[in-house]
Parts: C-alpha cells; sequence; structure tokens
C-alpha cells in the first residue's frame, strides 16, 4: 500500500468504521485496522479520530490490540457518504421525536418507559434501520406525516 497522507488515512480509517456499523451492525477491531493499514500511522490516525470525538472507543479503557471502534455522530457528517447521512439524520429525528413523545406522555399511560435507560432507547432505533429506509423511499420530511 502506498504511504497516504494523514487525512487521507483518517478518512479511509472513518469509512471502514462507518461502513461496518451500518452494514454489519458491529464495532471495528483496532488489530484489524492496524493490520490493513500496515506501514501506516494507522494508531495515531485512530488516536486523532478518537481524540476529535469522530469515532469512539467500544469501552473507556486506554487503547489496545483489542479495543473495538464505534461511530460517533460526527463520523457520519464526515465521511463523505451521502445517502449515510441522510439516513442518520432521519434516524435521529425519528429518535429525538420518540424521545419527546415520551417524555410529555402520562406515565401511568405507559407514556414513557422509566425502566428502559436512554442509550438502549438510542440503540434500539438506530438498529432498525428499516425504518429510515423506509423513510427515505416514501419521501416523509417528518415523523408526523410518515407512517413506517
Amino acid at each position: 500500500m502506498t504511504a497516504m497522507k494523514n487525512e487521507q488515512l483518517e478518512l479511509a480509517i472513518l469509512n471502514d468504521v462507518v461502513n461496518r456499523f451500518v452494514h454489519l451492525n458491529q464495532s471495528t477491531a483496532r488489530h484489524a485496522i492496524l493490520i490493513k493499514y500496515k506501514n501506516q500511522p494507522a494508531a495515531e490516525a485512530l488516536q486523532n479520530l478518537v481524540n476529535q470525538n469522530i469515532i469512539r472507543r467500544k469501552s473507556s479503557d486506554a487503547a489496545t490490540t483489542d479495543e473495538e471502534y464505534l461511530p460517533a455522530a460526527a463520523a457520519f457528517e464526515l465521511c463523505g457518504d451521502s445517502q449515510l447521512l441522510e439516513e442518520a439524520k432521519r434516524a435521529s429525528v425519528i429518535v429525538l421525536y420518540t424521545l419527546q413523545q415520551m417524555f410529555v406522555g402520562d406515565p401511568r399511560e405507559g407514556g414513557y418507559m422509566p425502566s428502559m435507560s436512554l442509550r438502549n432507547t438510542l440503540l434500539s432505533f438506530f438498529r432498525i434501520r428499516f425504518l429510515t429506509m423506509q423513510l427515505s423511499n416514501s419521501g416523509c420530511t417528518s415523523p408526523r406525516t410518515c407512517t413506517p
């Protein structure tokens, strides 16, 4: 592999992390990135992406060869894939609208789920990709006007 500029390397790694998450619902192993980009400053590029909050470590431990990475919200903006960016925006609108409705709902009537953490709620919605694909195929601009 020819030498890449740092920005090119970071973008290539970012695309690997985003695509693996979107298409396989999996994190990306540090070891796999270091092997794929051997003879490149991949460890430095990973650290830069983490420090800039573009990707995040799956666990909060220090970086090791066993570490895995997930895309942060900024990753979808910066990866250069406009379709993924639009899917992420639509999913965000759905999640935020749903959370708002859960908050204003009457808890005695099941308006919100106090036992479910915010993190689990967000993960559930982001993993249901078919909703975002349905929305993009139907041309919806607001969750209020769409029927999934």
